[in-house]
């Protein structure tokens, strides 16, 4: 198993409770791909404010990897104009992370927060953490 540390955010060290693992944009970019996931195969609402101008760039990030792409004669002047280029269970943490530019910012203490957040990824998030923290510590300073 490789580890690509350059998906490691280790200047963002958990500065808010809030972003625990994943940062606030990674999390924003689930939330617009379950959007148009819920959206477009249970006919939801759209959850996510496309007039924000940070969700356009998101948007822009998710299509230029492939992610998401504009719909059929569509003009990308709303969320409903993008559509998943492929479905949302194929749809990878590393994906997101590749597209946000984004990496994940280890927890230190109290790593009970991972399972409380992530649900089912929980495990792997907190595996991943383990490994994250267990590397950096055995990083000295000097060596960099």
């Amino acid at each position: 198993m490789h580890l690509d540390f350059r998906y490691l955010s280790s200047n963002r060290i958990q500065k808010d409770s809030r972003d625990i693992m994943l940062t606030s944009n990674t999390k924003k970019a689930i939330a617009l791909l379950r959007d148009m996931y819920y959206r477009h195969g249970y006919g939801k609402d759209n959850l996510c404010d496309f007039s924000d101008s940070s969700t356009q760039k998101m948007l822009g990030n998710l299509e230029s990897v492939g992610l998401i792409c504009l719909r059929t004669d569509e003009v990308a002047n709303a969320l409903s104009s993008y559509e998943l280029c492929k479905p949302l269970f194929e749809i990878t943490l590393q994906d997101l992370l590749l597209a946000t530019g984004e990496g994940i910012c280890p927890v230190f203490n109290n790593k009970e927060k991972i399972y409380e957040q992530y649900g089912t990824a929980a495990s792997r998030l907190g595996v991943l953490n383990e490994v994250t923290c267990e590397l950096l510590a055995k990083i000295r300073i000097i060596d960099l």
